[in-house]
């Protein structure tokens, strides 16, 4: 989380240039809320640990137990704005697949395949959201019921395939070339855009003006250099803010790129899911 709100440039986001499309945070509030959410990831992950022979569907409730009062935290600490609403979600899930998967083999580094197997299980008790009643409609729901984008449970139910085969991709990409981590996961945001249909870009406009801006981001992407990122991501920033428009869920599934390649550069995976 830390490492995605340093990243800078980034269009429409917070960042350490400027708060982006967003006037109710700021960077120091991201740090404020990375910094209470950290301690319920570790619970997160002993929920998994401590999982084993429970079934997805009650492992699941336990962490959405959690994570609301997670959340509570993080508006508390943000004075009422959701910096990482999605993450506790998503983070949470590969989180809670970490502790059971070590709680299974009880050795380092984890396979891999099998915490995002488990993360896909417990991914797909969230599609039940979209065909049960809610008490409050969230944008991404709104969105799943206007053009059946499924954004972040889609994203965890399918394994969080573009976190790991775009975001962390590009970053071991060209950090290995040797750019500097804020430079390659800026980058790496820029394909996220490119790729992923993101809710939060949809429900600031419309699912035309979203589709046009992935275009143009997989334009950009195709000329991208450590040369004229920071150039072409600025001028995209200036846009973006113009229009009020964020790719809020890029931005998490940078935060999840970010988790993977930290997590491989450790030694504590291996990197044994063959990309799609």
């Amino acid at each position: 989380m830390l490492y995605e709100v340093s990243t800078t440039p980034k269009p429409g986001l917070v960042d350490r240039n400027n708060s982006g499309s967003h006037k109710d945070m700021d960077f120091f509030t991201f740090l404020d809320s990375a910094i209470v959410l950290a301690p319920w990831f570790g619970t997160m992950f002993r929920i998994g640990l401590d999982g084993t022979g429970v079934a997805a569907g009650k492992l699941f409730a336990r962490l959405r137990e959690v994570g609301l009062a997670a959340e509570q935290d993080m508006r508390a600490a943000s004075g009422g704005a959701n910096t990482h609403k999605g993450l506790i979600f998503s983070l949470g899930i590969l989180c809670a697949s970490l502790g059971a998967e070590y709680a299974a083999c009880r050795f380092l580094p984890l396979p891999l395949s099998r915490v995002l197997e488990l993360s896909s299980r417990l991914g797909r008790c969230s599609l039940a959201d979209f065909s049960r009643p809610q008490e409050q409609e969230t944008a991404g729901l709104s969105v799943y019921r206007d053009y059946r984008v499924a954004g972040v449970r889609g994203e965890a139910a399918a394994g969080f395939p573009s976190a790991l085969n775009i975001a962390c991709a590009q970053i071991k990409q060209w950090t290995g070339l040797g750019l500097p981590l804020n430079d390659a996961a800026a980058i790496a945001l820029l394909h996220l855009i490119a790729s992923a249909t993101d809710t939060n870009m949809i429900h600031r406009s419309n699912m035309a003006a979203a589709k046009r801006r992935m275009a143009e981001a997989a334009g950009l992407a195709r000329e991208i250099t450590p040369e004229n990122f920071q150039s072409l991501l600025l001028r995209l920033d200036e846009e973006y803010i113009g229009e009020n428009l964020s790719p809020g869920g890029c931005a998490d599934l940078l935060s999840l790129g970010l988790m993977f390649w930290l997590l491989e550069k450790e030694a504590l995976v291996t990197a044994d899911v063959p990309r799609r």
